[in-house]
């Protein structure tokens, strides 16, 4: 069993990732440093809405800064993180795979031979909605 100060550290982990942006960052923060302008624009949310899903992934230790010059660079705080994300994904979707409907498993048969993509079920695969406003399970204390 984890003590409970462990539980707590990754409870507020998963509820930060678990944001489909937030998400999506750490996916691009895979393949190296970016600024939040970078991120931004590869996701297609406003500026200010980026550096406030950063600000909360830096205050639970996901991400690292450095300046260079004028510019922020976010990177990943730990690489482990990165195969920690790969082994998720691939117990929940394994997990899962019986239950989706035909068009998303032959989507995520394509999707999981290509290493390191996003996986996102398109608009036309019947993928149930959401329970929760933009994707996320559950809110986050000052989610934007």
């Amino acid at each position: 069993m984890l003590p409970g100060d462990e539980c707590n550290l990754l409870v507020t982990l998963f509820r930060v990732l678990a944001h489909p942006t937030r998400l999506q960052f750490f996916c691009l923060l895979r393949e190296g440093e970016k600024t939040v302008t970078e991120l931004a624009q590869a996701t297609g949310v406003p500026q200010q809405n980026a550096s406030q899903h950063l600000r909360l992934m830096r205050e639970c230790r996901a991400v690292r800064t450095r300046r260079h010059g004028q510019q922020v660079l976010y990177r990943l705080a730990d690489k482990r993180f990165v195969q920690a994300t790969e082994i998720l994904r691939e117990a929940i979707l394994g997990t899962m795979k019986d239950d989706l409907p035909v068009a998303l498993r032959t989507e995520l048969a394509a999707v999981a031979s290509v290493p390191n993509e996003v996986v996102a079920p398109s608009s036309d695969a019947g993928a149930r909605p959401s329970p929760a406003r933009d994707g996320a399970p559950f809110p986050i204390d000052g989610d934007p």
